[in-house]
């Protein structure tokens, strides 16, 4: 039987009480993330682990693995993608908390007291970590896409515009050598 993710939780309690969630989540249950894969089947582990830090900071360490379904941005065909994505977050109530963080952090902003889903933490980590144009990691595409044969090379020369300062040089040559 696989353990659900809690559907709210108040992180600031968490990281005093040094709480950990460990689980899975579906794709089907994070839209933002549905709309971006090819398909919504799947799941997600989550171990999400709240303490607070040794200079005070509640932070919140959270690893998610998942193999994902997208399209090629080349060959426009599905691929799967596995991820392994490791996020390190530290609480802060307000934005200008934010510039006291020690560089390891990424701040989350969260009011205390407040309970939030922690899918939507799950999603907005996949989202950043997926890539901006997803393509396979071997050529999908056959060799001929990437060959130009001389006669696709003489028909774009052909078509290339001529330079209105190709135009401005014939003149200044006939005129050269009339003088």
């Amino acid at each position: 039987m696989r353990q659900q993710i809690p559907t709210a939780i108040e992180p600031y309690r968490f990281a005093h009480n040094g709480q950990e969630i460990i689980g899975k989540i579906d794709v089907a249950d994070l839209p933002r993330l549905q709309e971006v894969v090819h398909a919504d089947a799947g799941e997600i582990s989550v171990r999400l682990r709240f303490e607070i830090d040794t200079l005070g900071t509640p932070v919140v360490e959270g690893d998610f693995t998942t193999e994902l379904t997208l399209i090629c941005e080349r060959c426009t065909e599905p691929m799967q993608l596995p991820m392994d994505v490791h996020c390190e977050l530290a609480l802060v109530r307000h934005e200008h908390f934010i510039q006291g963080l020690d560089e390891q952090y990424d701040p989350w902003i969260v009011e205390p007291g407040i309970d939030i889903d922690p899918a939507s933490l799950i999603e907005d980590e996949l989202m950043l970590a997926l890539p901006i144009v997803p393509r396979h990691s071997h050529p999908c595409l056959p060799d001929s896409v990437w060959e130009s044969s001389d006669e696709e090379t003489d028909t774009q020369e052909e078509n290339q515009p001529v330079s209105p300062f190709a135009v401005l040089a014939d003149l200044k040559k006939n005129k050269d050598s009339s003088d």
